[in-house]
C-alpha cells in the first residue's frame, strides 16, 4: 500500500473550506476514483457513475463555499464525500423507478400491451426444474426474475423494466437465487 505524501485529506478539506481552490483540486485528484467506484458499484453504469462522482464534488464544493461544511466536525473528508455519493445514488435509483405516464393517454383505456403475469407459470417452472425444495427459500423478487428470464425468456432489460429496477439489479437477483437453489438442491446449475 502506497503511503500518502503531502497534506492529509482533512488538511486539504480545511484549506478548501477556507477558500483554497488548489486544495480542493488536490482533493478531487486524490478522491475522484474512490467516488466513481462507489457510484459504479451502486448503479453499474459508467456514465452515471462519472456524473455522480462529479456532482458529489460539486455539492461538497458548494457546501464549503456556503459555509455548510465544517472540517472540525468531519472526521474524514473521504467519508463525507462518499456519503454524498451514496445519497446521490439513492436519488438516481429512485428517479429511475418513477413511472412515466403519457399525458395523451386516456386513463380509462387499458394498456395496449399487458405484461405477462410471471406467477401464471410458476408451478410449471418448479416442476420442470424440480425446485420444490428450493422455491420456498427464494424471495418473491428472485422468483419473478427467474420466471421472466428463464421461463418467459425475456432479456435482462425487459426483466428490469417490468420490475422497475436496473438490469444489473435483475442479474444480481438471479445470481442470488441460483446460489440459493444450488445450496438447497445440492446441485450446480449450468
Amino acid at each position: 500500500m502506497a503511503t500518502q505524501t503531502g497534506p492529509s485529506d482533512e488538511e486539504l478539506a480545511g484549506a478548501a473550506a477556507a477558500g483554497d481552490d488548489e486544495a480542493f483540486e488536490a482533493l478531487f485528484r486524490r478522491l475522484y476514483h474512490d467516488a466513481y467506484v462507489a457510484a459504479w458499484r451502486s448503479l453499474g453504469d459508467d456514465q452515471i457513475a462519472d456524473d455522480i462522482a462529479t456532482e458529489a464534488f460539486t455539492n461538497a464544493y458548494v457546501a464549503m463555499a456556503e459555509g455548510r461544511f465544517d472540517p472540525d466536525l468531519c472526521s474524514s473528508f473521504k467519508a463525507y464525500l462518499l456519503r454524498i455519493v451514496s445519497n446521490l445514488c439513492i436519488d438516481c435509483w429512485r428517479r429511475s423507478r418513477l413511472e412515466t405516464v403519457s399525458l395523451d393517454a386516456d386513463p380509462q383505456e387499458p394498456s395496449p400491451v399487458d405484461p405477462p403475469d410471471p406467477r401464471a407459470d410458476v408451478e410449471k417452472l418448479v416442476d420442470v426444474l424440480d425446485l420444490s425444495d428450493a422455491w420456498p427459500e427464494l424471495s418473491s423478487a428472485e422468483r419473478i426474475v427467474l420466471v421472466r428470464k428463464y421461463w418467459a425468456e425475456e432479456t435482462w432489460d425487459e426483466v428490469a423494466e417490468a420490475m422497475n429496477i436496473a438490469p444489473h439489479q435483475a442479474r444480481y437477483l438471479a445470481s442470488r437465487a441460483r446460489r440459493k437453489i444450488e445450496t438447497a438442491t445440492g446441485r450446480t446449475l449450468g
